[in-house]
Protein backbone atom coordinates (compact mmCIF):
# COMPACT_ATOMS: atom_id res chain seq x y z
CA UNK A 1 0.00 0.00 0.00
CA UNK A 2 1.27 3.56 -0.71
CA UNK A 3 -0.25 6.32 1.44
CA UNK A 4 -0.52 10.45 0.52
CA UNK A 5 -0.73 13.02 2.68
CA UNK A 6 0.42 16.69 3.99
CA UNK A 7 2.87 16.74 7.12
CA UNK A 8 4.09 19.41 9.13
CA UNK A 9 8.03 18.58 10.36
CA UNK A 10 9.69 21.64 11.39
CA UNK A 11 6.86 24.38 10.72
CA UNK A 12 7.81 23.60 7.37
CA UNK A 13 4.85 21.45 5.25
CA UNK A 14 5.49 18.26 2.89
CA UNK A 15 4.02 15.82 0.95
CA UNK A 16 4.81 12.45 2.88
CA UNK A 17 4.65 9.16 0.80
CA UNK A 18 4.13 6.14 2.71
CA UNK A 19 4.96 2.77 2.30
CA UNK A 20 6.32 -0.35 3.74
CA UNK A 21 8.77 -3.11 3.90
CA UNK A 22 8.06 -7.02 5.45
CA UNK A 23 11.31 -7.55 7.33
CA UNK A 24 14.83 -8.00 5.63
CA UNK A 25 15.16 -7.46 2.07
CA UNK A 26 18.23 -8.85 1.18
CA UNK A 27 20.49 -12.04 2.48
CA UNK A 28 23.58 -13.23 1.91
CA UNK A 29 25.13 -16.42 -0.22
CA UNK A 30 27.84 -17.36 -1.81
CA UNK A 31 28.67 -17.19 -5.54
CA UNK A 32 27.71 -19.94 -7.88
CA UNK A 33 31.47 -21.89 -7.18
CA UNK A 34 30.34 -22.64 -3.99
CA UNK A 35 26.80 -24.31 -4.51
CA UNK A 36 27.61 -27.80 -4.82
CA UNK A 37 28.07 -30.29 -1.91
CA UNK A 38 31.21 -32.06 -1.81
CA UNK A 39 33.13 -33.41 1.40
CA UNK A 40 36.16 -31.62 0.08
CA UNK A 41 34.78 -28.38 -0.90
CA UNK A 42 33.21 -27.48 2.65
CA UNK A 43 36.19 -26.22 4.17
CA UNK A 44 36.47 -23.62 1.62
CA UNK A 45 33.59 -22.40 2.82
CA UNK A 46 34.95 -20.00 5.31
CA UNK A 47 37.34 -18.11 3.33
CA UNK A 48 34.84 -17.79 0.51
CA UNK A 49 33.50 -14.37 -0.50
CA UNK A 50 29.83 -13.58 0.49
CA UNK A 51 27.35 -11.59 -1.40
CA UNK A 52 24.21 -9.74 -0.04
CA UNK A 53 21.12 -9.28 -2.57
CA UNK A 54 17.62 -8.96 -2.78
CA UNK A 55 15.83 -12.17 -1.78
CA UNK A 56 13.51 -13.18 -5.13
CA UNK A 57 9.99 -13.07 -2.74
CA UNK A 58 11.32 -9.15 -2.43
CA UNK A 59 11.63 -8.59 -6.25
CA UNK A 60 8.47 -6.68 -6.15
CA UNK A 61 9.11 -4.34 -2.99
CA UNK A 62 12.43 -3.46 -3.98
CA UNK A 63 10.33 -2.07 -7.40
CA UNK A 64 7.93 -0.31 -5.34
CA UNK A 65 10.86 1.37 -3.55
CA UNK A 66 12.53 1.98 -6.56
CA UNK A 67 9.51 3.93 -8.34
CA UNK A 68 8.95 6.21 -5.24
CA UNK A 69 12.67 7.29 -4.68
CA UNK A 70 12.28 8.90 -7.82
CA UNK A 71 12.26 12.52 -7.76
CA UNK A 72 11.98 12.65 -3.81
CA UNK A 73 13.96 14.59 -1.80
CA UNK A 74 14.33 12.96 1.96
CA UNK A 75 13.99 9.38 2.77
CA UNK A 76 12.65 9.22 6.58
CA UNK A 77 13.20 5.51 7.51
CA UNK A 78 10.31 4.03 10.25
CA UNK A 79 11.73 0.62 11.31
CA UNK A 80 12.03 -1.19 14.38
CA UNK A 81 14.52 0.75 16.65
CA UNK A 82 16.82 -2.07 17.19
CA UNK A 83 19.46 -3.66 15.46
CA UNK A 84 17.83 -5.65 12.61
CA UNK A 85 15.72 -2.64 12.21
CA UNK A 86 19.04 -0.29 11.80
CA UNK A 87 20.11 -3.38 9.16
CA UNK A 88 16.88 -3.46 7.35
CA UNK A 89 17.27 1.14 7.33
CA UNK A 90 20.64 0.36 5.36
CA UNK A 91 18.93 -2.29 2.85
CA UNK A 92 16.27 0.29 2.01
CA UNK A 93 18.93 3.10 1.91
CA UNK A 94 21.06 0.85 -0.94
CA UNK A 95 17.88 0.18 -2.66
CA UNK A 96 16.89 4.09 -2.68
CA UNK A 97 19.85 5.66 -3.48
CA UNK A 98 20.81 3.64 -6.59
CA UNK A 99 17.91 5.38 -8.04
CA UNK A 100 19.00 8.19 -6.45
CA UNK A 101 21.86 9.26 -5.25
CA UNK A 102 21.32 12.61 -3.95
CA UNK A 103 18.28 11.71 -1.44
CA UNK A 104 18.51 12.79 2.43
CA UNK A 105 18.60 10.36 4.40
CA UNK A 106 16.84 10.45 8.48
CA UNK A 107 15.56 8.04 10.83
CA UNK A 108 12.86 8.14 12.82
CA UNK A 109 12.64 6.21 16.70
CA UNK A 110 9.27 5.99 18.23
CA UNK A 111 8.37 2.81 20.53
CA UNK A 112 4.77 3.10 20.79
CA UNK A 113 2.14 3.50 17.74
CA UNK A 114 0.49 6.27 19.22
CA UNK A 115 -0.16 9.85 18.32
CA UNK A 116 2.79 11.75 20.63
CA UNK A 117 5.20 9.19 19.88
CA UNK A 118 4.91 9.23 15.87
CA UNK A 119 4.80 13.27 16.54
CA UNK A 120 7.56 13.10 18.48
CA UNK A 121 9.83 10.84 16.13
CA UNK A 122 8.57 13.09 13.88
CA UNK A 123 10.51 16.36 15.35
CA UNK A 124 13.51 14.46 17.02
CA UNK A 125 14.78 12.60 13.60
CA UNK A 126 18.72 11.40 13.52
CA UNK A 127 20.70 9.45 11.08
CA UNK A 128 20.79 6.41 11.00
CA UNK A 129 23.27 3.94 12.96
CA UNK A 130 25.64 2.29 11.00
CA UNK A 131 27.69 0.53 13.35
CA UNK A 132 24.49 -1.73 14.73
CA UNK A 133 23.84 -2.67 11.06
CA UNK A 134 27.36 -3.62 10.94
CA UNK A 135 26.94 -5.97 14.04
CA UNK A 136 23.91 -7.69 12.43
CA UNK A 137 25.52 -8.31 8.93
CA UNK A 138 28.69 -9.60 10.67
CA UNK A 139 26.28 -11.75 11.98
CA UNK A 140 24.21 -12.55 9.22
CA UNK A 141 27.80 -13.69 7.56
CA UNK A 142 28.78 -15.90 10.40
CA UNK A 143 25.41 -17.84 10.59
CA UNK A 144 25.38 -18.58 6.83
CA UNK A 145 29.10 -19.89 6.58
CA UNK A 146 28.80 -22.01 10.03
CA UNK A 147 25.25 -23.05 9.09
CA UNK A 148 26.14 -23.86 5.52
CA UNK A 149 29.09 -26.01 5.82
CA UNK A 150 27.63 -27.48 9.17
CA UNK A 151 24.57 -28.20 7.22
CA UNK A 152 26.25 -30.00 4.38
CA UNK A 153 28.68 -31.92 6.56
CA UNK A 154 25.67 -33.41 8.28
CA UNK A 155 23.42 -33.98 5.27
CA UNK A 156 26.39 -35.70 3.68
CA UNK A 157 27.27 -37.95 6.64
CA UNK A 158 24.18 -38.84 8.10
CA UNK A 159 22.04 -38.76 5.41
CA UNK A 160 21.64 -42.79 4.92
CA UNK A 161 21.43 -42.96 8.99
CA UNK A 162 18.31 -40.90 9.48
CA UNK A 163 17.16 -41.72 6.64
CA UNK A 164 16.20 -37.93 5.83
CA UNK A 165 13.00 -37.54 4.22
CA UNK A 166 14.35 -34.68 1.99
CA UNK A 167 18.49 -35.11 2.50
CA UNK A 168 19.46 -31.77 4.32
CA UNK A 169 20.29 -32.06 7.77
CA UNK A 170 20.26 -28.46 8.59
CA UNK A 171 22.29 -26.69 11.57
CA UNK A 172 22.01 -23.52 13.08
CA UNK A 173 24.53 -21.45 15.32
CA UNK A 174 21.04 -21.07 17.80
CA UNK A 175 19.01 -24.31 16.85
CA UNK A 176 21.02 -26.49 18.34
CA UNK A 177 22.61 -25.14 21.19
CA UNK A 178 18.86 -24.67 22.29
CA UNK A 179 18.47 -27.84 21.17
CA UNK A 180 21.23 -29.17 23.38
CA UNK A 181 19.37 -27.29 26.62
CA UNK A 182 16.75 -29.62 26.29
CA UNK A 183 18.77 -32.91 25.54
CA UNK A 184 20.67 -32.72 28.63
CA UNK A 185 17.58 -32.40 30.68
CA UNK A 186 16.11 -35.32 29.27
CA UNK A 187 19.44 -37.28 29.53
CA UNK A 188 19.36 -36.46 33.28
CA UNK A 189 15.92 -37.86 33.18
CA UNK A 190 16.54 -41.23 31.45
CA UNK A 191 19.57 -41.49 33.65
CA UNK A 192 18.69 -40.85 37.12
CA UNK A 193 18.28 -43.15 39.74
CA UNK A 194 16.88 -42.60 42.79
CA UNK A 195 17.96 -42.51 46.45
CA UNK A 196 16.50 -43.24 49.27
CA UNK A 197 16.90 -40.57 52.07
CA UNK A 198 16.11 -40.63 56.10
CA UNK A 199 14.74 -37.30 57.78
CA UNK A 200 13.13 -36.88 61.59
CA UNK A 201 9.95 -34.64 61.61
CA UNK A 202 8.79 -33.58 64.90
CA UNK A 203 5.59 -31.10 66.29
CA UNK A 204 4.99 -29.37 69.54
CA UNK A 205 1.90 -28.36 71.19
CA UNK A 206 1.16 -24.59 72.32
CA UNK A 207 -1.93 -23.01 73.40
CA UNK A 208 -3.60 -25.84 72.08
CA UNK A 209 -1.87 -25.16 68.57
CA UNK A 210 -0.18 -28.09 67.24
CA UNK A 211 3.22 -26.37 65.30
CA UNK A 212 5.28 -28.20 62.77
CA UNK A 213 9.25 -28.41 63.20
CA UNK A 214 12.08 -29.12 60.36
CA UNK A 215 15.17 -30.89 61.19
CA UNK A 216 17.94 -28.62 60.61
CA UNK A 217 19.95 -31.60 59.34
CA UNK A 218 16.98 -31.38 56.51
CA UNK A 219 17.92 -34.97 55.69
CA UNK A 220 20.51 -37.75 55.40
CA UNK A 221 21.40 -40.61 53.30
CA UNK A 222 22.63 -43.04 56.01
CA UNK A 223 19.32 -44.87 57.73
CA UNK A 224 21.30 -46.12 60.53
CA UNK A 225 22.54 -42.65 61.52
CA UNK A 226 19.54 -41.20 61.38
CA UNK A 227 17.55 -43.84 63.30
CA UNK A 228 20.14 -43.56 65.96
CA UNK A 229 19.43 -39.67 66.04
CA UNK A 230 15.05 -40.44 65.81
CA UNK A 231 15.83 -42.68 69.09
CA UNK A 232 17.49 -40.19 70.98
CA UNK A 233 15.19 -37.05 69.78
CA UNK A 234 11.88 -39.98 70.64
CA UNK A 235 13.11 -40.61 74.69
CA UNK A 236 12.70 -36.51 74.79
CA UNK A 237 9.46 -35.25 76.06
CA UNK A 238 9.94 -31.71 75.57
CA UNK A 239 11.84 -29.72 73.90
CA UNK A 240 13.64 -25.89 74.35
CA UNK A 241 13.46 -22.78 72.69
CA UNK A 242 16.67 -21.72 72.03
CA UNK A 243 16.59 -19.07 69.73
CA UNK A 244 13.93 -16.45 68.46
CA UNK A 245 14.20 -13.56 66.04
CA UNK A 246 11.66 -11.02 64.35
CA UNK A 247 12.55 -8.99 61.50
CA UNK A 248 10.85 -7.12 58.95
CA UNK A 249 10.18 -8.96 55.68
CA UNK A 250 9.97 -7.72 52.28
CA UNK A 251 9.22 -9.30 48.85
CA UNK A 252 10.23 -7.23 46.21
CA UNK A 253 8.23 -6.16 43.12
CA UNK A 254 8.65 -7.57 40.09
CA UNK A 255 11.42 -5.32 37.31
CA UNK A 256 10.02 -3.60 34.36
CA UNK A 257 8.77 -6.04 32.09
CA UNK A 258 11.53 -6.84 28.88
CA UNK A 259 10.68 -9.45 26.21
CA UNK A 260 12.21 -12.21 27.91
CA UNK A 261 9.94 -11.85 30.92
CA UNK A 262 6.61 -12.01 29.03
CA UNK A 263 7.45 -14.58 27.18
CA UNK A 264 8.72 -16.62 30.70
CA UNK A 265 5.89 -15.31 32.46
CA UNK A 266 3.28 -15.85 29.43
CA UNK A 267 4.62 -19.60 29.69
CA UNK A 268 4.40 -20.37 33.17
CA UNK A 269 1.49 -18.58 34.38
CA UNK A 270 -0.76 -18.10 31.19
CA UNK A 271 0.76 -21.29 29.75
CA UNK A 272 0.93 -20.18 26.34
CA UNK A 273 3.80 -20.71 23.90
CA UNK A 274 6.67 -17.89 23.66
CA UNK A 275 5.96 -18.26 19.98
CA UNK A 276 2.20 -17.20 20.18
CA UNK A 277 2.70 -14.74 22.90
CA UNK A 278 5.22 -12.68 20.80
CA UNK A 279 2.64 -12.98 17.78
CA UNK A 280 -0.38 -11.39 20.05
CA UNK A 281 1.94 -8.82 21.59
CA UNK A 282 2.84 -8.02 17.55
CA UNK A 283 -0.91 -7.47 17.17
CA UNK A 284 -1.34 -5.39 20.39
CA UNK A 285 1.84 -3.35 19.58
CA UNK A 286 0.55 -2.82 16.09
CA UNK A 287 -3.07 -1.59 17.29
CA UNK A 288 -1.84 1.04 19.03
CA UNK A 289 -2.50 -0.43 22.78
CA UNK A 290 1.22 -1.24 23.63
CA UNK A 291 4.91 -0.19 23.53
CA UNK A 292 7.38 -1.88 21.33
CA UNK A 293 7.48 -5.69 22.39
CA UNK A 294 11.15 -6.32 21.55
CA UNK A 295 13.47 -4.72 24.79
CA UNK A 296 16.21 -5.51 26.88
CA UNK A 297 15.90 -2.66 28.83
CA UNK A 298 14.02 -2.89 32.63
CA UNK A 299 14.32 1.05 33.28
CA UNK A 300 12.25 3.73 32.91
CA UNK A 301 13.42 6.63 31.10
CA UNK A 302 10.44 8.46 31.33
CA UNK A 303 7.33 9.90 33.85
CA UNK A 304 5.42 6.59 33.50
CA UNK A 305 2.32 7.97 35.93
CA UNK A 306 0.11 8.99 32.68
CA UNK A 307 0.76 5.32 31.67
CA UNK A 308 -1.16 4.73 35.41
CA UNK A 309 -3.65 7.30 34.97
CA UNK A 310 -4.93 5.63 31.58
CA UNK A 311 -5.26 2.72 33.47
CA UNK A 312 -7.65 4.32 35.90
CA UNK A 313 -10.22 5.64 33.71
CA UNK A 314 -11.49 2.38 32.87
CA UNK A 315 -13.88 0.32 34.99
CA UNK A 316 -13.01 -3.20 32.95
CA UNK A 317 -10.24 -5.18 34.68
CA UNK A 318 -9.57 -5.75 38.46
CA UNK A 319 -6.74 -3.89 37.49
CA UNK A 320 -8.33 -0.79 37.38
CA UNK A 321 -9.01 -0.27 40.90
CA UNK A 322 -5.68 -0.84 41.99
CA UNK A 323 -4.05 2.00 39.44
CA UNK A 324 -7.01 4.95 40.77
CA UNK A 325 -5.06 4.07 44.12
CA UNK A 326 -1.55 5.17 42.61
CA UNK A 327 -0.61 8.75 43.32
CA UNK A 328 2.71 8.49 42.52
CA UNK A 329 4.50 5.55 40.62
CA UNK A 330 7.65 4.77 41.99
CA UNK A 331 9.04 2.48 39.27
CA UNK A 332 11.42 -0.17 39.80
CA UNK A 333 15.04 -0.45 38.52
CA UNK A 334 15.98 -3.61 36.87
CA UNK A 335 19.93 -4.35 35.45
CA UNK A 336 19.01 -4.43 31.97
CA UNK A 337 18.65 -1.52 29.75
CA UNK A 338 19.75 -1.94 25.91
CA UNK A 339 19.57 1.97 25.59
CA UNK A 340 16.77 1.76 22.71
CA UNK A 341 13.25 1.23 23.74
CA UNK A 342 11.39 1.63 27.22
CA UNK A 343 10.10 -1.86 29.08
CA UNK A 344 6.81 -2.85 28.06
CA UNK A 345 3.68 -1.03 28.97
CA UNK A 346 0.37 -0.08 28.52
CA UNK A 347 0.15 2.92 26.22
CA UNK A 348 -3.95 2.77 25.86
CA UNK A 349 -6.54 2.05 27.72
CA UNK A 350 -8.90 -0.87 26.31
CA UNK A 351 -11.77 -2.90 26.82
CA UNK A 352 -12.11 -6.92 26.73
CA UNK A 353 -14.84 -7.06 24.30
CA UNK A 354 -12.79 -4.98 21.71
CA UNK A 355 -9.57 -7.73 22.43
CA UNK A 356 -9.80 -11.85 21.16
CA UNK A 357 -9.52 -14.07 24.44
CA UNK A 358 -5.63 -14.54 23.69
CA UNK A 359 -4.96 -10.41 23.59
CA UNK A 360 -7.30 -9.41 26.44
CA UNK A 361 -4.67 -12.61 28.32
CA UNK A 362 -1.68 -10.96 27.64
CA UNK A 363 -3.11 -6.99 27.50
CA UNK A 364 -4.05 -7.74 31.13
CA UNK A 365 -0.50 -9.67 32.11
CA UNK A 366 1.43 -6.58 30.55
CA UNK A 367 -0.81 -4.13 32.46
CA UNK A 368 -0.89 -5.67 36.15
CA UNK A 369 2.92 -6.57 35.33
CA UNK A 370 3.44 -2.62 34.95
CA UNK A 371 0.98 -1.41 37.97
CA UNK A 372 3.30 -4.07 40.17
CA UNK A 373 6.66 -2.58 38.84
CA UNK A 374 5.30 0.76 39.95
CA UNK A 375 4.14 0.13 43.19
CA UNK A 376 5.40 -0.53 46.40
CA UNK A 377 7.00 -3.54 47.72
CA UNK A 378 5.02 -6.23 49.98
CA UNK A 379 5.93 -5.62 53.39
CA UNK A 380 5.41 -8.19 56.80
CA UNK A 381 7.21 -9.33 59.85
CA UNK A 382 8.65 -13.05 60.50
CA UNK A 383 9.23 -14.58 63.30
CA UNK A 384 11.92 -17.53 62.76
CA UNK A 385 11.84 -20.14 66.12
CA UNK A 386 14.46 -22.66 66.77
CA UNK A 387 14.18 -25.82 69.23
CA UNK A 388 16.60 -28.09 71.02
CA UNK A 389 15.80 -31.52 71.62
CA UNK A 390 18.34 -33.86 72.95
CA UNK A 391 20.89 -31.69 70.90
CA UNK A 392 19.30 -32.40 67.64
CA UNK A 393 18.20 -28.57 66.29
CA UNK A 394 14.43 -27.91 64.96
CA UNK A 395 13.30 -25.24 63.26
CA UNK A 396 10.43 -23.22 61.74
CA UNK A 397 9.11 -19.77 61.05
CA UNK A 398 5.81 -17.44 60.48
CA UNK A 399 4.88 -14.51 58.17
CA UNK A 400 2.45 -11.42 59.20
CA UNK A 401 1.77 -9.30 55.85
CA UNK A 402 1.48 -5.78 57.57
CA UNK A 403 1.14 -4.20 54.12
CA UNK A 404 0.63 -6.13 50.55
CA UNK A 405 1.71 -2.92 47.84
CA UNK A 406 2.26 -4.94 44.57
CA UNK A 407 0.94 -8.04 46.21
CA UNK A 408 -2.95 -6.11 45.54
CA UNK A 409 -2.86 -5.96 41.59
CA UNK A 410 -0.26 -9.20 40.56
CA UNK A 411 -1.36 -12.36 40.99
CA UNK A 412 1.53 -14.14 39.64
CA UNK A 413 3.34 -13.53 43.24
CA UNK A 414 2.31 -15.15 46.14
CA UNK A 415 3.41 -14.75 49.65
CA UNK A 416 2.18 -17.08 52.39
CA UNK A 417 0.84 -15.59 55.80
CA UNK A 418 1.44 -18.38 58.29
CA UNK A 419 0.87 -17.74 62.57
CA UNK A 420 1.97 -19.45 65.68
CA UNK A 421 1.47 -18.73 69.01
CA UNK A 422 4.41 -16.73 71.00
CA UNK A 423 7.38 -18.04 72.30
CA UNK A 424 10.77 -17.02 74.24
CA UNK A 425 13.83 -18.33 74.91
CA UNK A 426 14.08 -20.82 77.76
CA UNK A 427 10.53 -22.06 77.55
CA UNK A 428 9.99 -25.66 77.52
CA UNK A 429 7.50 -26.71 75.54
CA UNK A 430 5.71 -30.35 75.20
CA UNK A 431 6.39 -33.14 72.62
CA UNK A 432 3.55 -33.50 70.30
CA UNK A 433 4.49 -35.84 67.86
CA UNK A 434 8.33 -37.10 66.43
CA UNK A 435 8.15 -39.26 63.22
CA UNK A 436 10.81 -41.06 61.06
CA UNK A 437 10.13 -40.62 57.77
CA UNK A 438 11.66 -42.29 54.84
CA UNK A 439 12.00 -40.97 51.00
CA UNK A 440 13.52 -41.12 47.71
CA UNK A 441 15.13 -38.30 45.45
CA UNK A 442 12.66 -37.25 42.78
CA UNK A 443 13.61 -37.79 39.19
CA UNK A 444 14.09 -34.32 37.17
CA UNK A 445 11.81 -32.83 35.56
CA UNK A 446 11.65 -32.13 31.52
CA UNK A 447 12.72 -28.77 30.70
CA UNK A 448 10.06 -25.80 30.70
CA UNK A 449 9.85 -23.57 28.44
CA UNK A 450 9.74 -20.81 30.92
CA UNK A 451 13.51 -22.50 32.03
CA UNK A 452 14.32 -23.23 28.45
CA UNK A 453 14.10 -19.60 27.52
CA UNK A 454 16.04 -18.35 30.88
CA UNK A 455 18.62 -20.36 30.09
CA UNK A 456 19.02 -19.15 26.72
CA UNK A 457 19.14 -15.67 27.65
CA UNK A 458 21.64 -16.94 30.64
CA UNK A 459 24.13 -17.84 27.20
CA UNK A 460 23.22 -15.35 24.90
CA UNK A 461 21.54 -18.18 22.45
CA UNK A 462 19.57 -16.10 20.30
CA UNK A 463 18.38 -12.62 21.13
CA UNK A 464 14.93 -10.85 22.93
CA UNK A 465 13.54 -10.87 19.16
CA UNK A 466 14.10 -14.27 18.54
CA UNK A 467 14.40 -16.61 20.75
CA UNK A 468 10.78 -17.78 20.39
CA UNK A 469 11.64 -18.69 16.76
CA UNK A 470 14.35 -21.06 17.43
CA UNK A 471 12.26 -22.90 20.33
CA UNK A 472 9.49 -22.93 17.60
CA UNK A 473 12.22 -24.32 15.05
CA UNK A 474 13.07 -26.68 17.85
CA UNK A 475 9.72 -27.91 18.51
CA UNK A 476 8.53 -28.15 14.51
CA UNK A 477 11.71 -30.22 13.49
Amino acid sequence: PIFKFDCEIGNTQYEMIFTSVRGHLMTYEFGMEHKEWRMERIIDLYDAEVYKSVTQDCKNIKQNLEYLARGVDTLILWLDCDREGENICFEVVDVVTSVNRNINILRAKFSALTRNDILGALNHLEYPNKNLSDAVDIRQKIDLIIGASFTRMQSLNFRDVFNLKFGVFSYGPCQFPTLNFIVERAAKVMNFESEDFYKINLSVKKDNSVIKFDWMRERLFDKHIVNTLYEKVKEAKQAKVINVTQDKAFKSRPFPLNTVELQKLASRKLKINSHLTMSVADKLYQKGYISYPRTETQKYSQNVNKFVQILSTGNDYDFCSFAKKITSAKPRTGPKDDKSHPPIHPVKYIQPSNLTDLERKIYELICVHFLASVSSDAQGEETKIEIEVNEEHFKTSALKITNRGYLEVYPHDSWGESNIPDFRIGDVIDIENVDFHEGKTNRPYYLTEAELISLMDEYGIGTDATIHDHIKTVKDR
